[in-house]
């Protein structure tokens, strides 16, 4: 079925920005009554009304991109300029009324929050693509979808395999109802289906494990270097293409810091399982469902992605792992590992003072200086 007029981009004036009419009936603002300008029914499409961002924008993202003049830029936490980020990462030929559903391959629902998320496969001028959906009725809800939108045009303007491509986002209203859809790259498979399937157990475990983790540690080495943190890292959040890349999604609850070395009072989010030691004792703590708490996200992060690498290669289940109280348990956990240059790195990762823990780069340098890891590597 070929949903036409589906998604509609925010309407902030009508010189800069589109419409956010859902269909050529709806012709709310002075632009598309023809105050301004004629405009064919065709241009309800989101990429109709195409603007590209003012200079000083795209001169930000670069700097952003690059780090540079990095304390001075613009572009930290939310003040990231969502509209015009997306307008020089969007794709000004995809439209998304072409967008043909195919098939619905994920629905999740919060009933209490009234919150529905699905995510489609569908087709564009013969193009696969994924569509992410989000349909929700408070409007303050916005902010976390706006993000992710944010941060994977941010991203795709890399052109790094670690980050999915993204194509395009739209958002609309209808009855009190809001829907809101990201339009990124196709991936067949994640890391979770992997494991599941146990593809990275089969012949030259040793070698497809150390393409894995080369590929995801070099991948989080450059988030850093951007002082982009995740907070939700687990196999289920990294896919993989159909050329074999592995691909970073769902930046809902991530973060761009001042300065990535350094502690500060955030909220406590992320999947339980994956969470640091210092997460879940403060979570143990107390009884709010919404806890703050001072610490280092990307030494938290760092810890997330040492169980996903554990489950890698040991194939059994993360849970409880973290609430390890006794350093001589992770120990006995670590020795489940039979990769020499795994179990140390993860030594270093998993350790439970998050000071003594690795960084990315630390745990990345300190392989590319193990001659077993190199030889796996070059085996892959």
């Amino acid at each position: 079925m070929k949903l036409m007029h589906f998604f509609e981009p925010e309407c902030k004036n009508e010189v800069e920005y589109s419409c956010p009419c859902t269909s050529p009936e709806t012709l709310s603002c002075e632009l598309h009554a023809g105050k301004h300008m004629k405009i064919p029914s065709r241009a309800h499409s989101f990429n109709s009304i195409f603007v590209e961002p003012r200079k000083e924008t795209k001169e930000e993202i670069i700097k952003f991109l690059t780090r540079e003049n990095s304390k001075n830029s613009k572009l930290r936490g939310d003040n990231l300029p969502l509209k015009e980020i997306i307008k020089f990462a969007q794709k000004p030929s995809f439209y998304i009324s072409d967008l043909v559903y195919k098939e619905q391959i994920h629905l999740l629902k919060d009933e209490i929050r009234e919150i529905s998320t699905s995510i489609w496969i569908a087709e564009n001028n013969s193009q696969t693509v994924a569509v992410k959906k989000y349909t929700y009725r408070k409007k303050k809800l916005t902010r976390k979808y706006k993000k992710e939108a944010k941060f994977l045009a941010i991203l795709d303007l890399l052109n790094h395999p670690f980050f999915v491509k993204f194509y395009k986002f739209g958002k609309k209203s209808l009855e009190g109802q809001f829907e809101f859809c990201v339009v990124m790259e196709y991936c067949p498979s994640s890391l979770h289906r992997q494991i599941m399937e146990k593809i990275v157990f089969g012949e030259n475990s040793n070698s497809i494990i150390a393409k894995i983790v080369d590929k995801l540690l070099s991948g989080f080495v450059k988030l850093s270097s951007l002082n982009i943190v995740h907070r939700d890292i687990k196999p289920q959040n990294i896919l993989v293409s159909e050329d074999g890349e592995y691909k970073l999604i769902d930046f809902g609850i991530s973060e761009v810091v001042s300065s990535i070395s350094e502690e500060n009072e955030y909220l406590i989010k992320g999947t339980h399982d994956y969470m640091s030691p210092e997460l879940i004792s403060e979570l143990n703590k107390n009884s709010q469902t919404c806890v703050k708490f001072k610490y280092n996200l990307e030494k938290a992060d760092v810890y997330s992605l040492g169980l996903v690498f554990w489950k890698i290669s040991t194939g059994k289940r993360v849970k409880g792992i973290n609430q390890i109280i006794y350093q001589e348990e992770m120990c006995e956990i670590l020795n489940e590992i039979k990769l020499n240059w795994l179990r140390k790195v993860l030594e270093k990762m998993l350790l439970m003072d998050p000071a003594k823990r690795f960084t990315f780069k630390e745990a990345y340098t300190y392989l590319k200086e193990d001659d077993d890891f190199i030889k796996d590597l070059n085996l892959a």
